[in-house]
C-alpha cells in the first residue's frame, strides 16, 4: 500500500483524525500495542486470543465470540491512529486490519458460528469498514486489486444486510445498525439508503423512548447507554433529526440522576451495573419536594415508565440518604427480568432491599436466576420461578403514587400463569419504615411464596416464626426489623456462606447476599409486612464479633501457608455450622483443611506475597439458628509487621 500521488488529495492530519473522532466514537479505544505484542483479551481474566491469521472465529463464551466476530480489537488500531495522527501510523494500522478482514471473509464460515451475522456485530463491522474507507480515501492511498476488491465485497454485503429491514431489529442494537448503515455508505460518498436511514432512526427514538423520555429496555444502566448512544452519534450525517435528539438527550438526562442511588450506583434494576449521575437541588421542580420529620424528600412518579422513586434530598446528610424505588411492568422484553411490583430500598445510606443486576449475556443457570421472579422483591409460587417470557407484556399495571399525611403509597397489580393474581400496596414513611400488604388469589398447586433480597452489607436473623431482624454486617447492629402477619407455614434464610443467592455489581461478578423465602398455604389471601427502620442509637444485643472467640496465627515455609484459629471455650458453645476463607488482595482462595478442623493451608502465588492477607469466617448461632455472623479476622499474616 502506497500513497496515491494522482489523487491531488492534501491531506491534513489534524483534520482528518479531528473528523474520525466525531464520526467513529464508537470504535476508538484500546492499546494497540499490547494487543499486537500478547493478543487480544475479549474480557477481563479470559485467555487472550491471538490476532495473528489465521483466526480461529470461535468462542465459547457468547459475549467474547460476539465481540470477536465485531471485530472489536480493531478499536484498539484506531486508537493508536488517533493518538498518532500520521500517515505511517494510517498505513500500519491499514495494513493490520485488511489481513483481518481478509482472514475473516475467507474462513469464518468453517466455524459456523452464530454471531457471524448477528445485528450489533454486523453494524460495528460496519463501523471497521467506514473507518478503513475514510483513511483510505483521505489519505489517497493506493492499494492493490487484491485489497480493493475485498473492500469492495465487504462494504456492498454490510451495506444490503443493513438494509434489509428484515435485519433492523430493536433498542440499542437497532440503533447501532442505523447509524451503522448511515456512516459506511457516508464513507463511500452514497445515500442510497439514507431516506431509510431517517425513517428507521425516527421509528427507534419513539420505541427506544416513551413519552417521559425513559429509555423502553427495562434497566437505569441501559437508559443512560442509549442516551449516550445518542449522545455521540454525529448528526451531522443525519441532521433532520437535530432536534429531536436534543430533546430526548435533555429530558432524559434528567431522569437518568432519578435512576440513580445517592451512592452513585444505578439502581440495580434490569440488566444494570455500574454508577449513574448524581441527582442535585437544583435539578428539583417545587412539587417535587416535601418534608416528613424535619427531614426534606423528593419524589418523581414515573409511573408510566415502569419507575416510581422516593428519595431524601440530595441536600441531605449523605450518611443518612435515603430511598425507595417501586418496579412497574416493562413495555418490551429487553433487557427485561421479572420484577414486576418488585422494590430496592436504602437506608441511612445502606442497601436494605436489593435487586440482583445484570450479571452476564450468557444463558446459563445464574442468568435464569437473576432474571426470574424468585430473586427479586417479589411474590410468586413456591418452587415454580417465572422467567420474563413467561409473563406476557401488559401483565404489570402501577397506580398513581399517592402522598398523605404519614408518607407515600405505592400500589399496582400483577397476572402471573398460575393462574395467579397479585395486588400489593407499600405504604411508605420515610425515615420510619414502611408495610406491605399483599393480596393474593393463587389458583395454582403451589404454596404462595414472599420473597426478599437484601444488600452485601446486611443480614438476616430469625427472631420468631413472623419477625426477622436484618443486621449490619460492620458491627451486627440491628438496622430493621420486619414482621409477618399471618406467620408462615414455612421460612428459609438463604445466606451468604451458601452462595446461592447474589447480586452482580460488576460484569461476571457475584456478591453473595442473604435471601428470606416465605411460604404461605396457596389459599392464603393476605400477607402483611411491617418493617420498621432502627432509629438512633442501635444495638446488637449480645451479639459478639467471631474475633472475641478467636485469635489466629500462621506460618510461612516456601510459598505454604498454614492459618492456626485458636478458640475460646465459649466458641464451640455459642456456634455451628463455621467456615473460614482466606482472602488474598480481595481474591478468595481454595483453602486446604487439616485433620485438625482449625488448621487449614493455601499455596501461595508469587505474586500473592505481597498483598493483603484476610481471614473471614461464617457460623450460625446456636441461641439464634437464623443468625449466621459473619466476621473479617484480619492480621498482616506475611512479614508480621
Amino acid at each position: 500500500m502506497t500513497k496515491d500521488d494522482s489523487c491531488n488529495f492534501v491531506s491534513d492530519n489534524k483534520a482528518i483524525s479531528g473528523r474520525c473522532k466525531k464520526l467513529f466514537p464508537y470504535v476508538i479505544g484500546g492499546d494497540f500495542e499490547k494487543i499486537i505484542k500478547d493478543g487480544w483479551a475479549p474480557r477481563n481474566g479470559m485467555d487472550n486470543i491471538s490476532l495473528m491469521p489465521p483466526i480461529r472465529w470461535h468462542h465459547s463464551d457468547d459475549n467474547a465470540c460476539f465481540n470477536l466476530h465485531a471485530w472489536r480489537f480493531m478499536s484498539a488500531s484506531w486508537a493508536f491512529y488517533i493518538k498518532n495522527p500520521t500517515e505511517e501510523t494510517a498505513l500500519q494500522v491499514l495494513h493490520f486490519n485488511i489481513k483481518i478482514m481478509m482472514d475473516w471473509h475467507e474462513n469464518h464460515k468453517i466455524y459456523d458460528a452464530k454471531f457471524a451475522w448477528y445485528d450489533m456485530g454486523v453494524a460495528f463491522r460496519a463501523f471497521h469498514l467506514a473507518f478503513l474507507n475514510y483513511l483510505i480515501n483521505s489519505y489517497g492511498f493506493k492499494i492493490d486489486n487484491k485489497c480493493i476488491e475485498l473492500i469492495e465485497l465487504l462494504v456492498k454485503s454490510h451495506v444490503s444486510w443493513l438494509s434489509n429491514e428484515d435485519n433492523i431489529t430493536d433498542g440499542n442494537h437497532a440503533l447501532y445498525e442505523i447509524i451503522a448503515l448511515r456512516i459506511l455508505e457516508y464513507s463511500t460518498c452514497s445515500s442510497e439508503n439514507l431516506d431509510f436511514c431517517y425513517r428507521k432512526f425516527r421509528e427507534l427514538l419513539k420505541t427506544s423512548f416513551d413519552s417521559n423520555s425513559v429509555n423502553t429496555e427495562n434497566s437505569p444502566f441501559y437508559h443512560q447507554y442509549n442516551l449516550d448512544i445518542l449522545d455521540r452519534v454525529d448528526l451531522d450525517i443525519l441532521p433532520d433529526v437535530k432536534d429531536e435528539v436534543a430533546e430526548i438527550k435533555e429530558k432524559g438526562s434528567e431522569v437518568s440522576k432519578w435512576l440513580t442511588a445517592p451512592s452513585k450506583e444505578f439502581y440495580r434494576i434490569g440488566d444494570t451495573e455500574g454508577d449513574g449521575a448524581l441527582l442535585r437541588a437544583e435539578d428539583l421542580r417545587a412539587d417535587q419536594q416535601v418534608e416528613f420529620g424535619g427531614r426534606f424528600y423528593v419524589f418523581n412518579d414515573l409511573g408510566e415508565s415502569g419507575y416510581q422513586i422516593v428519595r431524601s434530598h440530595p441536600d441531605c446528610d449523605t450518611h443518612k440518604a435515603f430511598s425507595f424505588v417501586f418496579r412497574g411492568g416493562p413495555k418490551k422484553n429487553t433487557h427485561r427480568h421479572s420484577d414486576g411490583l418488585s422494590f430496592v430500598c436504602f437506608y441511612d445510606a445502606v442497601e436494605l432491599f436489593s435487586d440482583p443486576g445484570k450479571f452476564t449475556f450468557n444463558y446459563n443457570e445464574d442468568k435464569v436466576w437473576v432474571i426470574s421472579d424468585v430473586s427479586h422483591n417479589t411474590v410468586g409460587m413456591h418452587d415454580l420461578p417465572l422467567k420474563p417470557n413467561h409473563i406476557p407484556l401488559g401483565s404489570v399495571r402501577l397506580d398513581s403514587l399517592q402522598l398523605n399525611s404519614d408518607g407515600f403509597i405505592f400500589s399496582g397489580t400483577e397476572d402471573k400463569p398460575g393462574p395467579f393474581h397479585h395486588i400489593r400496596t407499600v405504604a411508605l414513611n420515610p425515615g420510619v419504615g414502611f408495610s406491605i400488604t399483599d393480596k393474593v388469589v393463587n389458583r395454582g398447586r403451589s404454596e404462595t411464596e414472599v420473597r426478599f433480597i437484601i444488600g452485601s452489607d446486611v443480614f438476616f436473623n430469625k427472631v420468631n416464626d413472623g419477625e426477622f431482624n436484618i443486621h449490619l454486617e460492620s458491627d451486627l447492629s440491628v438496622i430493621a426489623t420486619m414482621r409477618f402477619s399471618p406467620c408462615p407455614i414455612n421460612s428459609i434464610i438463604i445466606t451468604k456462606s451458601e452462595e446461592k443467592s447474589f447480586v452482580s455489581k460488576k460484569y461476571q461478578e457475584k456478591t453473595y447476599v442473604d435471601q428470606l423465602l416465605l411460604m404461605y398455604p396457596c389459599g392464603t389471601l393476605s400477607v402483611d409486612t411491617n418493617v420498621d427502620f432502627a432509629d438512633g442509637e442501635r444495638s446488637s444485643g449480645s451479639f459478639k464479633h467471631l474475633n472475641d472467640f478467636l485469635s489466629i496465627s500462621s506460618s510461612l515455609v516456601g510459598r505454604r501457608l498454614r492459618v492456626f484459629l485458636d478458640a475460646s471455650p465459649e466458641f464451640d458453645e455459642l456456634f455451628s455450622e463455621y467456615a473460614f476463607y482466606v482472602y488474598v488482595g480481595g481474591e478468595r482462595k481454595i483453602v486446604e483443611w487439616y485433620q485438625d478442623s482449625r488448621v487449614f493451608a493455601i499455596t501461595m502465588d508469587a505474586e500473592d506475597l505481597s498483598e493483603d492477607i484476610k481471614v473471614r469466617g461464617f457460623v450460625r448461632d446456636k441461641r439464634a439458628p437464623g443468625l449466621r455472623k459473619s466476621s473479617e479476622i484480619i492480621r498482616p499474616l506475611i512479614g508480621f509487621c
